[in-house]
């Protein structure tokens, strides 16, 4: 048998001689069902068979010249490209499958097998369309299996009926249904059937069945009696087929159980409806409107309250409309940057404007939310005029709160300097015009020298000591330099040195939770009121305890004086300068007095 591939005709040759032998291949080629061709180096066609133009539509000629990418369509070009490379490295035969583009412009899966001849460098090539395989066949026939698992597994059943008999030829399913036994023929007659159909759904099925010659998609629905007493509920999709008069001859169709489906409707109806009850009494002003349209499609009772619109009106209204015009440009803006955020909650404050034109301030909280007619924003808005009013009004008062303490604070201050004043005028500047007296007479009197002298030294001192205790009033202890146990400790040494009174000083305190500022505070009260008893109390014993842990802060100053009516002394200088730094760290005091009964001085602080 000779070498095909040595032929002229597949190397893409013509000579003028040999007549016979190329009219004995060019016919032997021809009688190939499939397409027998060859191509160069580049993958342009050389020759090609008659079997082309059944499998692509073109012919022979049509294909000279053009390259294989122009038949073999996306990925299966490089694959092709690809195949020809591995048979140009000696691989004798390679097979693969590539879609084609037929001239038809319809795509085909083709099997090639092809043959490189690295002598002549020719791509021999034989390719047909793909045939499934044995294994493509066995998929299919589970797929279709389980595409029949599948109509049971959701109730579907297929009918047929016979309009001329009124029968019903159907699938086991339908039988099953119903609780019946399946006959061999798979018939039931119309008669059989409307005895499970509920009594008030038979006159509507009659109906169907009487006006098929002018309805070709009867859909319909109905309740079915099992035999074991359970009511369901049962679609049909059907269509008529007539004779070439137009006269229905029969119907087919499929039939399913949506008994749950009904079930799971009515369910989200129920919900529905107390959605709608929960969204229409709720005393908080609730609105929706639709994203794209920015009308408004619903809103309660409370919000008709607050804009003043009746329900109508407000349903002819957008969003935009409850925004004054100079803040509907940053809705827009607002609406396009959050419209793809679903089920994400918006919180912002705006202007809304009522329906009478007058404007307040509401608190916006907003969601996207998805429903079958769209996309919805879900939107509540708290009028918060009353709560702005509110917040105007505790800011004005802490302001004015702040004032009096300023002013607290300066008549506090001027009250303490015309104390220093008074010390001086009447303690040290007497003590040193009597030092000055004593130095002016020691000229007079030469023989009293001495004893002036000793004089004016003692008087000198007492003034340094009184200068020295209204300095320790006046500047703040070194509590940066000592902790504050022992700054505390240092005061009340000061006025056991006056030995005026018996003092007891307790102290439990942990350090670390008090501030630099609170320690200042503290001292200063301790001083303040330890001040008070010197020059009021005339007690024998007083009582210092301070006390601080991570929670409470607190500081008692007791002692066995006078006491005083509490009803007629609290505008003294000390105590308004307690009840003042006492205001500052939200302390609270209880002072408890009365004539003869001493004083108690009791401060607790929060530990923030």
């Amino acid at each position: 048998m000779k070498d095909l591939s040595t032929t002229p005709l597949l190397m893409g040759e013509t000579h003028h001689g040999h007549n016979d032998d190329l009219s004995f291949y060019h016919n032997l080629l021809n009688a190939s069902q499939s397409v027998i061709c060859s191509l160069d180096a580049k993958g342009k066609f050389l020759f090609t068979n008659s079997a082309a133009y059944n499998l692509w539509g073109y012919t022979p000629a049509e294909l000279m010249g053009w390259s294989i990418r122009d038949l073999v369509i996306g990925q299966d070009r490089r694959n092709f490209l690809n195949a020809l490379a591995h048979a140009k490295l000696g691989i004798e035969i390679i097979r693969i499958e590539t879609q084609c583009t037929c001239k038809n412009g319809l795509n085909k899966l083709i099997s090639w097998t092809i043959q490189w001849d690295a002598t002549k460098q020719v791509l021999y090539c034989v390719a047909s369309e793909a045939t499934p395989t044995k294994l493509e066949k066995e998929t299919f026939k589970q797929q279709v299996g389980r595409l029949d698992r599948a109509y049971k597994l959701v109730n579907l059943v297929w009918w047929e009926y016979d309009v001329a008999t009124q029968t019903f030829t159907t699938s086991s399913e339908l039988f099953n249904l119903l609780g019946l036994t399946i006959p061999e023929d798979h018939k039931i007659t119309a008669a059989a059937l409307f005895s499970f159909i509920h009594p008030e759904d038979i006159n509507k099925l009659t109906a169907v069945l009487t006006t098929l010659d002018q309805d070709t998609y009867p859909n319909y629905q109905h309740r079915i009696i099992k035999n074991s007493g359970e009511l369901i509920d049962v679609a049909h999709y059907a269509e008529v087929i007539r004779d070439d008069k137009g006269k229905a001859i029969r119907v087919e169709g499929a039939g399913q159980d949506i008994t749950k489906q009904k079930l799971a409707e009515a369910l989200i109806k129920q919900s529905e409806e107390k959605y709608k009850l929960v969204f229409n009494q709720s005393l908080i002003p609730k609105l929706m409107f639709n994203i794209d349209s920015l009308r408004i499609v619903e809103v309660n009772d409370a919000a008709i309250k607050q804009y003043g619109y009746n329900r109508e009106e407000f349903l002819a209204l957008t969003i935009i409309d409850l925004r004054p015009s100079e803040d509907r440009q940053d809705l827009y803006e607002t609406i396009e940057r959050y419209r793809h955020k679903r089920h994400a909650v918006f919180s912002s404050m705006h202007r809304h404007m009522r329906k009478d034109g007058s404007l307040f301030f509401v608190q916006i909280e907003a969601t996207i939310i998805e429903l079958t007619s769209g996309l919805h924003s879900l939107v509540i808005a708290n009028d918060m005029t009353e709560k702005l009013q509110m917040q105007h009004r505790i800011i004005n008062e802490k302001v004015t709160a702040q004032k009096e303490i300023a002013k607290a604070i300066i008549q506090t201050q001027e009250q303490e300097r015309k104390e220093i004043g008074k010390e001086l005028h009447d303690n040290v500047n007497q003590i040193l015009t009597t030092v000055k007296l004593y130095i002016e007479n020691i000229k007079s009197f030469p023989e009293h020298q001495a004893a002036f002298i000793e004089k004016s030294v003692v008087l000198t001192q007492k003034a340094i000591d009184e200068i020295r205790l209204l300095s320790k009033q006046l500047v703040s202890p070194v509590i940066n330099d000592l902790n504050f146990k022992a700054a505390i400790t240092e005061l009340i040494e000061h006025y056991r040195w006056l030995n005026l009174f018996e003092i007891q000083f307790t102290f439990h305190v942990e350090e670390e939770y008090l501030s630099k500022d609170m320690q200042l505070t503290l001292y200063r009260i301790v001083q303040e009121q330890m001040n008070n008893i010197v020059k009021h109390a005339k007690a024998s014993l007083v009582a210092i305890t301070i006390a601080a842990n991570k929670e409470t802060i607190a500081v008692s100053v007791i002692d066995n004086g006078v006491g005083f009516d509490i009803t007629t002394t609290t505008d003294g200088v000390g105590i308004n300068n307690i009840k003042n730094r006492t205001e500052v760290y939200k302390g609270i005091i209880n002072l408890i007095t009365a004539p003869g009964k001493g004083c108690s001085l009791i401060i607790t602080f929060p530990n923030s």
